[in-house]
């Protein structure tokens, strides 16, 4: 028996979601955002002792440091998941059909090729449930991407319903 269905395609949206979810559950903390804020704060200071001091060698060698953090900072948090997500399979961003059933997962890819996956809620490992996506994890790096937006608040609760009567773990 069909007790959700949901349509929906991955964006690279969704897909940074996904990346700075697993990241900051992988480190437990938010150092992305302080370290964002702590390198203004510094930029701040540098500039009002130029401002005050009118510059010397040592704020100059601050100064590039920290240009050079912020630099890495956008890297890290910006253009290396771009890149990841470029070199990602088109099946990724294919449009994909869930219907969960009583017994199963049916995970359909319309892409080039349509491909069928059926997948035995016993080989689910998890399922991280946040404001914006079901990560259904299959393994313990590699997660299909079920939007929020493609479901409707009660085939949400529904959902949540299943995978805890099917002994799931789910993190939220």
């Amino acid at each position: 028996m069909l007790i959700v269905t949901a349509n929906c395609k991955n964006t690279f949206d969704s897909y940074l979601k996904y990346v700075h979810y697993t990241d900051s559950k992988r480190r437990r903390t938010r150092f992305s955002g302080a370290t964002g804020w702590l390198i203004i704060a510094c930029a701040a200071a540098v500039t009002v002792s130029f401002v005050k001091t009118g510059g010397n060698i040592f704020l100059y060698v601050v100064s590039a440091v920290l240009l050079i953090c912020a630099a890495a900072y956008l890297y890290i948090q910006y253009l290396a998941p771009y890149r990841a997500f470029k070199k990602l399979d088109k099946s990724f961003l294919a449009e994909q059909e869930f219907d969960f059933y009583e017994d199963k997962l049916e995970l359909i890819e319309h892409g080039e090729k349509n491909i069928k996956r059926i997948i035995p809620y016993s080989k689910i490992q998890k399922v991280c449930i946040t404001k914006h996506a079901f990560y259904i994890y299959i393994a313990a790096d590699s997660a299909f991407i079920l939007s929020k937006t493609a479901l409707s608040s009660s085939s949400t609760e529904r959902l949540k319903n299943l995978f805890k009567d099917k002994g799931i773990k789910t993190e939220e």
